[in-house]
């Protein structure tokens, strides 16, 4: 089942697409950005996501069945959270 989300960094401050794309990397996510849109996979997870100068929104198309929607939010969140400003 698909399902959306929005981060807004809690420090007020969006990562470059740059620093997105290497942090992902580091937890096995591969993200292909193409000016303010783009692509991901890993981990069984895929979608795709829009940039703007205030938050990221990603759109979820595809994952296992035994992933539930609240922890792939939670997870998600705490990573984006953890960004390098």
């Amino acid at each position: 089942m698909a399902f959306t989300m929005t981060l807004t960094p809690e420090h007020g401050c969006m990562p470059s697409p740059a620093t997105l794309e290497s942090e992902a990397k580091k937890y096995g996510i591969q993200f292909s950005i193409e000016g303010d849109k783009g692509t991901f996979s890993g981990r069984g997870v895929s979608g795709t996501f829009t940039l703007t100068k205030d938050c990221i929104r990603i759109n979820v198309t595809d994952k296992p069945f035994y992933y539930p929607e609240p922890a792939i939010k939670m997870v998600t969140t705490k990573w984006f959270n953890s960004l390098p400003k």
